[in-house]
């Protein structure tokens, strides 16, 4: 198939690639008929579908990372620096009241480990290879998704639902990728 470039050596003019539609027959090929026609845009069709659906999930799944690391800065926060206030309101029901000062030192460690995970995270976001990228996600959405679930098993169920359910869509969006 030739491509004509609209140059004439008396114009001067630079040469401007005439490509023809991918949809469209080249002149050297037979018409297409009505059914081969409709099938061939179908199959482009799903072909775009399928990159701005491609293009969705990760858009997601870069969201949903995001949102879990920014929820381990909140618990590194809270359980490193307000142990006392805002997470005796956050474990009431885990956790007498008159146990949150003597756990103070445990708590901030465990803050320490959950801005590891949150670390992770923000990590993956600045790999520039994609299956680095997706490796090092995984990687650190699975700790979070165990950690999970051994918190929701181990201290309250509420934890699955704020920490692990988040984390596990997260994970499956990413491994999708």
């Amino acid at each position: 198939m030739l491509l004509h470039t609209g140059h004439s050596p008396a114009s001067g003019q630079l040469p401007v690639p005439h490509i023809p539609n991918a949809l469209a027959a080249s002149p050297e090929a037979k018409p297409l008929s009505e059914k081969k026609r409709r099938r061939k845009k179908r199959s482009y069709l799903s072909l775009t579908n399928y990159a701005s659906m491609q293009s969705t999930i990760t858009l997601l799944a870069k969201i949903f990372t995001a949102l879990v690391a920014i929820e381990h800065i909140y618990i590194l926060w809270m359980e490193m620096f307000a142990w006392e206030t805002v997470g005796k309101k956050t474990f009431k029901n885990a956790l007498p009241d008159e146990l949150f000062k003597p756990t103070k030192g445990l708590a901030a460690n465990q803050g320490l480990y959950n801005g590891f995970l949150a670390a992770g995270l923000i990590w993956s976001f600045m790999i520039s290879d994609p299956a680095w990228q997706k490796n090092v996600a995984i990687f650190f959405l699975s700790c979070v998704v165990v950690a999970g679930l051994y918190g929701a098993f181990s201290a309250s169920k509420k934890i699955f639902y704020t920490q692990a359910l988040p984390a596990i869509v997260a994970l499956g969006l990413v491994v999708s990728l």
